[in-house]
């Protein structure tokens, strides 16, 4: 069983198929260990499409718990749209990640899978809690969770301490 709060279980999992996402678009596969799981305990290792799979539970189920973004600088917390826009993503990409990756084909982006797209950005849309910038650049500043009203979710820097520089992560 997954261990920590059950508050804080949401947006765990909302934070681990965004990052499992990222590992499985660049690497076509995701190493797995369970929380109970030691060191010592080589991890199994998901297929594309199994990670598809497991992520998705992951999204819907942040979804299902995750709060809305309840004003603009909510945009650095794991919220129900963040999760929404995951889902339209992977969505978007389901034909390319549930696909051999040993037989290239010409993929099959099926028309329910797309209207999945759409209403997840829909209930973004929805949710009235988003609008395009009125100063585009606003995406782009260190403090962008503050300023750009695009903002779904943004890995914000603080414009001095953060080692690396401050650039930030944007949906």
């Amino acid at each position: 069983a997954e261990k920590g709060a059950a508050a804080d279980q949401p947006a765990a999992k909302f934070l681990r198929a965004f990052m499992a996402t990222q590992v499985m678009d660049l690497f076509g596969q995701v190493p797995y260990r369970a929380a109970a799981d030691g060191p010592d305990v080589i991890p199994a290792v998901k297929t594309r499409s199994e990670a598809f799979d497991w992520i998705m539970t992951d999204v819907n189920a942040a979804i299902a718990a995750l709060p809305s973004n309840a004003k603009i600088t909510d945009s650095r917390s794991a919220t129900k749209q963040a999760a929404q826009f995951l889902r339209a993503r992977l969505m978007l990409n389901k034909a390319v990640y549930k696909a051999d990756p040993k037989t290239p084909t010409t993929f099959t982006f099926a028309a329910a899978d797309m209207n999945e797209v759409i209403k997840s950005v829909d209930d973004i849309m929805a949710s009235n809690r988003f609008s395009l910038s009125a100063n585009y650049w606003d995406n782009f500043v260190w403090d962008n969770h503050m300023k750009s009203t695009e903002m779904i979710y943004s890995r914000g820097g603080d414009g001095a301490t953060q080692s690396g520089g401050t650039i930030n992560v944007n949906w």
